[in-house]
């Protein structure tokens, strides 16, 4: 059978249009630009030249001032409506508001931008972008994650790690309700890293690195520098206790207390606080302190006893002096205190065991006042 494109050529006619050649409505002749309102398919799209109205626009409802949505340029140049456009690729908003809106795409990245009227110039209002390197850098006034949880993916640099570069203060923000309270966790799944799964890096030594607040605090309860030195305050005064490396294998600290159910320790008092004296023991007058103990954060586990002491009775050797202290004062095993008669001069020995109560082991004479001097008592444990 003879093909139609033979039959066709033979005729004198042309073949017919392929279907990237046909034109809705069919081309008529020379076409005023902007009057055709149909479809047109072509295969290949040319577009080149230079200068103001050189390139790829579309309007919305029709071309004019401040009616760009999109724009495909060479450079930086006006639309022949006096449209500010960035090369290469440029989504506007054709809201009318003010500041403008638009968003550029270029080979550095993707850029937020702004501008006061559609006539420029933009101004970046933030921007993903990429190093040679291969890291994503995000950068803007905030980042924040609202409105529910947010995964973010492939924001990576070429060893997996994503990286966040910020100017100012409280660039980045993690912010949300969290009923399960929460809000970010770090996991390394490889075992025996060869470095820290979170590292802080300062510009310099003592200089802040993290620190730890209650909401309305105007100061860290908890602050971390970059020597490693931990320093606490209430949350409004300034710090005044701290925890350091002094040297080397040697930590140092401001004041410590032993921590009794989540407060600091203080002095128990023999008779107040604390046990109270048993029968006619009391308390001797000025000088000195009255009878007291607490528990000592260092030496480990052990046990702060000093006062003075007298009783209106004589007393034999093995007097208890006080009632049985609380368990956690109590040691493991029984220990002597070389104390001093005040009165006379003569040693007196004292003891405490694990039964907790302190106890005379030398006869004293009526009104004789005991000095228990600054000893600490190791709990045995």
């Amino acid at each position: 059978m003879t093909p139609r494109r033979v039959i066709l050529a033979a005729m004198g006619s042309l073949p017919f249009a392929r279907p990237d050649q046909h034109y809705e409505p069919p081309l008529g002749g020379q076409q005023i630009p902007g009057t055709r309102t149909g479809i047109i398919r072509a295969r290949t799209v040319i577009i080149f030249g230079t200068g103001a109205g050189a390139g790829l626009f579309a309007y919305t409802p029709t071309p004019g001032a401040g009616n760009l949505i999109a724009s495909i340029t060479g450079s930086n140049i006006r639309d022949l409506y006096g449209n500010q456009t960035l090369a290469p690729l440029m989504v506007y908003d054709a809201s009318g508001a003010s500041p403008v809106l638009a968003a550029n795409l270029a080979a550095q990245g993707l850029f937020w931008q702004s501008a006061t009227t559609e006539a420029g110039p933009y101004s970046v209002l933030a921007q993903v972008s990429s190093n040679t390197g291969g890291d994503i850098t995000i950068a803007g006034t905030t980042i924040a994650l609202a409105n529910g949880p947010v995964f973010v993916a492939h924001l990576l640099n070429a060893q997996g790690g994503i990286v966040v570069t910020a100017s100012g203060a409280d660039q980045v923000a993690l912010s949300n309700a969290l009923a399960g309270g929460l809000l970010l966790q770090v996991t390394n799944t490889t075992a025996a890293p060869t470095a820290p799964t979170v590292r802080i890096v300062g510009a310099a030594a003592g200089d802040p690195a993290l620190g730890i607040r209650v909401a309305g605090d105007t100061r860290s309860r908890l602050a971390i520098d970059t020597t490693g030195k931990l320093q606490f305050s209430d949350g409004t005064a300034a710090t005044d206790t701290a925890l350091y490396r002094a040297a080397a294998a040697q930590l140092a600290a401001d004041y410590t207390a032993y921590n009794n159910a989540g407060a600091a320790e203080t002095w128990q008092t023999v008779g107040g606080t604390g046990a109270a004296f048993a029968g006619t023991w009391a308390n001797a007058a000025a000088p000195g302190v009255p009878l007291q103990y607490r528990r000592n954060m260092a030496p480990y586990k052990s046990v702060h006893w000093v006062g003075r002491v007298t009783n209106t009775v004589a007393q034999a050797a093995n007097s208890a002096i006080t009632a049985a202290v609380a368990a956690a004062y109590r040691p493991a095993n029984t220990h002597d205190i070389t104390c001093f008669n005040i009165t006379t001069g003569a040693v007196v020995r004292v003891s405490i065991g694990s039964a907790g109560v302190l106890t005379c082991q030398s006869a004293i004479a009526a009104n004789d006042v005991v000095g228990i001097p600054d000893t600490i008592i190791g709990l045995d444990a």
